[in-house]
């Protein structure tokens, strides 16, 4: 069973990879708040959304949400944020506490292969704070 779930784990690592790949962007992984440079004890380390998660929400979102703003917060490297640009929002925001992911996210959007069909903007701040 060990030995299964390790295959598991091998398959789902390299999937994601693959896609970041595909995307030309870099955000599989996971790293502690520390790490982040972010202190504040309400935060919670960056752990990317696995791709077919994203891909499941989305597809199952009705029609008339697309026509709105999608707000990702806690964007950590902007994966999420990213994806949803791919589809029919009007505008993406990634909110997200820690500069250095916050910049990881910036240099994601610079180099994403696929079209981006909306205005997709990054604000570093706590999602605490952030006006909608």
């Amino acid at each position: 069973m060990a030995l299964f779930l390790r295959g598991v784990r091998l398959l789902h690592e390299a999937s994601e990879v693959l896609n970041d790949l595909r995307y030309g962007i870099r955000t599989a992984g996971w790293v502690p708040r520390l790490h982040a440079g972010v202190h504040d004890p309400d935060a919670n380390e960056y752990a990317a959304t696995p791709y077919r998660v994203i891909r499941r929400v989305f597809k199952r979102l009705p029609p008339r949400c697309l026509q709105g703003t999608f707000i990702d917060y806690g964007s950590g490297r902007g994966r999420v944020a990213i994806m949803a640009a791919l589809y029919s929002f009007r505008r993406v925001i990634g909110v997200e506490i820690s500069e250095i992911l916050h910049r990881q996210a910036g240099e994601n959007l610079s180099t994403i292969r696929d079209s981006r069909r909306c205005v997709v903007q990054f604000v570093r701040t706590n999602a605490k704070s952030f006006r909608v």
